[in-house]
């Protein structure tokens, strides 16, 4: 009997970093160029804002939350991606990528621990499959992404 598989957006956050969002999740990939506009005293992970259909869009970058000491890394790309809000309604955020989203197909047989780089990942990402390219790769819950507070992530 085959598994049943579903598609995965794979983001590269950084050289050796990925996290995963579900098929329908990105709503629009833009170039690591577009401009963007600094937020005083807000932590490094969210700085900054963006424009994006008449909406101002956060920009999260997630190497600079699960790795505060890392080395910065160039916006290659952004992904706009959608989630359900409190409400129900959509919401959006941006996610800072260092290269291009590719797809893969997961299936419940590569479900595995999530990986030892920060121990943040059960705060922000549901589950968590092996690649066979780049080993255990979490699937952010982008609605707990979008609402973390910076006095609440000590």
């Amino acid at each position: 009997m085959t598994a049943h598989t579903c598609k995965a957006w794979v983001l590269p956050i950084d050289d050796s970093l990925h996290t995963a969002i579900g098929e329908g999740e990105i709503a629009h990939v833009l170039p690591g160029l577009h401009p963007l506009q600094l937020l005083p005293r807000c932590p490094t992970w969210c700085r900054n804002v963006f424009r994006w259909h008449d909406r101002v869009v956060p920009l999260f970058d997630l190497a600079a939350l699960l790795r505060p000491q890392g080395v910065a890394v160039d916006s290659q790309a952004i992904a706009v991606v959608a989630y359900p809000g409190p409400d129900n309604s959509v919401h959006y955020g941006g996610l800072k990528l260092s290269a291009l989203p590719f797809g893969r197909r997961v299936s419940d047989e590569q479900q595995c621990d999530f990986p030892a780089s920060s121990p943040h990942w059960e705060r922000i990402a549901s589950s968590c499959f092996e690649d066979p390219l780049h080993g255990p790769i979490p699937v952010l819950d982008l609605a707990r992404v979008f609402a973390i507070e910076s006095t609440h992530w000590v």
